[in-house]
């Protein structure tokens, strides 16, 4: 007799709404306990990476099941330390302040100056006060909070994590509304958003990027007889430079639909690489208005002079070449940046209207870099960096600058004395004028670097840029001029 088979029942799928929320803001102004309010999370639902606390759950809203995950930044705002990289994903922010201390209320600016930088541009924010309860103690009104919120046109709640006001529900129904809905719409004068203070030198580059944004101030103008909207521009220079970044930072600040592709589009599998492109030039098309940028572009769209056209890569060099041809009437800026300008296939270079040579930042450009990143230095000061500075270029800074803070941090840990210097402490021997034992206290925050570790860490900070390497840039960029 044959075994008999009982198939077990299809287990019920359940689709969930994705939901990520971060909540920052100073600390202790009561951000965990509005995350933890009323149970709404189970113990076992949290998870810390990267020093971010995540809580999880799931609720019924409006007829939907949302999955709901809070990302709090688990006391690191304390120690000036916050890792944003986890920021990047969420689909909201709730900045907090407590309506206790106007102090907190002041840094405001500082969390929305930071939200802005680190999360994308379309995020939906909230701003949040809390321990509302407290009236006996209360500083901050609730005219000010809600004038605060009004002028960037934010949604604006205030309460306490006792009286239900920041339920799940509560916040989904805050988050949905229209006002905040409003806020990732940016009018179509993009370029007065574009904000490229941040970035040292490429002047030329940025230039191309507003000639881009002008249209949209007035589309009829720039449409020419065979209805061209699009720009494109290959940057090449030596790595670090700040290609990447004056790309990011361009949409980041104008507000524009942003799509990259990275070198991870390549596939062995047959047809594979071009079903991406296709997929990604599609998806530009639909979010026109938008920079479409090609990091690294010499690892997928190589010479197929050396690589064969009838190779996997070359067929893939060939689909990006039709899609940027078919892209041409739709308002998309397509931008490419590379370190190996002569490995990249001659017909994409051509069909670029602008080709930007990203040099090594100049004097100018580091002490623009230092100036913006020591405020603490004085000119005489940042000019005697600036000289031992050169041949660096603006990521090799930043390295130095990253291993100076981690010095400090550690000759701050292992010191047993520290000395006041301008309200802060330094490590320091027990035989120093003024040294004092240290104690956790002395841990609080990190002092802003003196003059002589940044100084040590710029003076022996290695150079990715050899003067061969410029020698190489400046051989191709004479022969594209000619």
């Amino acid at each position: 007799m044959a075994d008999l088979v009982v198939e077990a029942p299809p287990l019920p799928v359940i689709d969930f709404i994705q939901m990520s929320i971060g909540v920052i803001g100073d600390s202790s102004v009561g951000k965990t306990s509005l995350v933890l309010t009323q149970g709404q999370f189970c113990q076992q639902s949290k998870s810390t990476l990267e020093t971010v606390d995540y809580q999880s759950t799931t609720i019924d809203y409006q007829g939907s099941k949302y999955k709901i995950q809070f990302a709090d930044t688990n006391g690191s705002e304390r120690y000036d330390s916050v890792i944003w990289q986890p920021f990047r994903k969420v689909n909201a922010v709730m900045i907090c302040y407590d309506t206790t201390k106007m102090d907190s209320f002041k840094r405001l600016d500082h969390w929305l100056k930071e939200c802005r930088k680190h999360v994308q541009p379309d995020v939906k924010i909230l701003v949040v006060g809390l321990k509302a309860e407290n009236e006996k103690n209360r500083e901050v009104s609730k005219s000010e909070g809600k004038r605060w919120a009004s002028l960037e046109d934010y949604a604006w709640v205030e309460g306490s994590s006792r009286d239900g006001t920041f339920s799940l529900p509560s916040i989904m129904a805050l988050l949905k509304d229209k006002k905040v809905a409003a806020e990732s719409t940016r009018p179509k004068n993009y370029r007065q958003y574009l904000d490229l203070n941040n970035v040292a030198g490429n002047n030329e580059a940025k230039e191309a990027l507003e000639k881009f944004l002008l249209q949209f101030e007035a589309p009829n103008l720039f449409k020419d007889n065979e209805g061209d909207l699009s720009g494109s521009m290959l940057m090449y220079g030596p790595t670090g430079c700040g290609k990447t970044f004056l790309v990011k930072e361009a949409a980041r600040t104008c507000g524009m639909e942003y799509i990259e592709v990275q070198p991870s589009l390549v596939s062995d599998n047959q047809g594979e690489s071009e079903r991406k492109v296709k997929d990604l030039f599609k998806q530009a098309r639909l979010k026109a208005p938008c920079i479409f940028f090609m990091d690294e572009l010499d690892a997928f769209c190589p010479n197929r002079d050396e690589i064969g056209k009838r190779s996997l890569d070359g067929k893939t060099v060939n689909q990006i070449l039709l899609c940027i041809d078919e892209c041409k009437s739709q308002p998309i800026f397509v931008v490419a940046a590379t370190n190996r300008p002569q490995a990249i296939d001659p017909a994409f270079a051509r069909r670029m209207s602008t080709q930007i040579y990203v040099r090594l930042i100049d004097r100018t450009g580091r002490m623009k870099v230092l100036s913006t990143q020591l405020k603490n230095f004085s000119h005489s000061q940042l000019k005697d960096l600036v000289d031992i500075s050169a041949g660096l270029s603006g990521a090799d800074i930043d390295t130095a600058l990253k291993s100076a803070r981690t010095t400090l941090r550690q000759r701050l840990i292992k010191a047993t004395h520290v000395v006041q210097c301008d309200n802060h402490f330094y490590p320091c021997d027990v035989s120093d004028p003024g040294a004092i034992p240290r104690t956790d206290h002395h841990l609080g925050s990190l002092p802003p670097l003196p003059f002589e570790l940044v100084s040590h860490s710029l003076r022996y900070c290695h150079k990715s840029v050899s003067q061969q390497d410029i020698k190489k840039y400046d051989e191709y960029y004479d022969s594209k001029s000619m």
